[in-house]
């Protein structure tokens, strides 16, 4: 069974839910200082406590720190401004990683950021794999998955269970990134859609308190909740550069035509998410387009691509469902908060850097927490 399976991932809902609650109490204590919080900072923290203690057995506690630093967010940050030139020239990431490390951080500073969160990923592992090999229990449930002996030994190398580690670490900062696009689209424009939210919240949990015993299960079954996070699925994008597959052995037929084995095939999430056809007014954030479409007999979310489809999707996919649904549901039902200084232009598309971001230099996502619901 995979880490990341939906029973997987159900079995660690009071792990999602203890993270959860330790940003509730970070949210309470911004109030009662009148501090702004930026949000995609705030939930980068959030994936990355989570992430580290299921995978590696170790919290990394970014949620304690005061300004939710993390050395995850910034590799990433640091990672996606060199994609499209590592992409074409592969040689420069090998390169430093044997060169000498004052030297990469002389030559580019966002390089170490990358090579500093591999050697802490290192650590982790390495530290998960001295306890299993001594007997000792490990909770690091993707080292002992990763390191379960009916997988390959080739495939068990130290190196393939850090880069995995990696890729799980940065996956949970885009996860961040689209619950703080989804907490802007709610609280922009008047908050029309934020109100909606809460009176459906307010109706389904009429005791704030229920909501630290909350499940997936309860919140998936609100479908203006569902409409909400679908919504902010599609238009947050996910991956904005083309992710080619091949079908090495096989023809495919697409449209009349055959696509002979061995062609790489490359579709773009953006121009399938804004499908007029699909979508009407497709830039909108209408989370009501979501139930009007179930009465319809269609299913809309069968054309959600952010986690990619088929055997090559992402593989934290059940997590971040789990984080969307519970922290949209937690904020929204306990908090009031207004936008601070932040418009339209510090979401909005405008560059590629494997996923999309905003014209630099943006903040990010900042808010105020103006009242809490106890």
């Amino acid at each position: 069974m995979s880490a990341y399976s939906k029973k997987a991932v159900a079995a660690i809902e009071p792990l999602v839910l203890e993270k959860v609650n330790i940003l509730v109490r970070r949210f309470r204590q911004a109030h009662d200082e009148n501090a702004v919080l930026v949000l995609d900072a705030a939930f980068a923290a959030l994936t990355a406590d989570i992430i580290s203690e299921y995978s590696f057995g170790s919290c990394l506690n970014y949620l304690e720190d005061e300004s939710f630093n993390n050395e995850i967010r910034e590799s990433l940050m640091a990672s996606l401004s060199l994609f499209h030139v590592v992409r074409f020239f592969p040689a420069i990431m090998m390169l430093a990683k044997v060169l000498p490390v004052p030297l990469v951080r002389l030559l580019n500073p966002n390089l170490c950021k990358v090579l500093d969160l591999r050697r802490l990923i290192r650590e982790l592992t390495m530290r998960e794999l001295g306890k299993m090999s001594s007997g000792l229990p490990s909770q690091a449930m993707l080292v002992k998955r990763l390191n379960d002996p009916s997988i390959p030994e080739c495939e068990r190398s130290l190196e393939r269970l850090c880069d995995e580690g990696f890729v799980f670490l940065n996956a949970g900062v885009t996860a961040g990134k689209t619950l703080a696009f989804i907490m802007f689209r709610l609280l922009s424009h008047g908050g029309v859609t934020y109100s909606k939210l809460f009176d459906e919240l307010e109706r389904a949990f009429p005791d704030v308190g229920a909501l630290d015993h909350v499940t997936e299960k309860d919140l998936v079954a609100l479908p203006y909740l569902r409409g909400v996070v679908y919504e902010g699925l599609r238009l947050s994008i996910g991956p904005l550069t083309r992710l080619p597959r091949v079908a090495p052995d096989t023809a495919l037929l697409f449209q009349g035509q055959v696509i002979p084995p061995g062609t790489g095939i490359s579709e773009s999430n953006y121009f399938l998410h804004m499908n007029e056809e699909l979508f009407p007014c497709p830039t909108q954030f209408r989370p009501e387009r979501w139930a009007e479409a179930n009465k319809n007999g269609k299913r809309l979310e069968n054309y959600i691509v952010t986690f990619s489809k088929g055997t090559r999707h992402c593989l934290g996919m059940n997590l971040a469902y789990m984080e969307l649904y519970m922290l949209v549901a937690v904020l929204v039902r306990r908090f009031h908060m207004e936008l601070y200084q932040t418009t339209d232009k510090d979401v909005e598309i405008f560059r590629d850097k494997l996923f999309g971001y905003p014209r630099e230099p943006s903040l990010g996502v900042r808010i105020r927490v103006s009242a809490c619901r106890s």
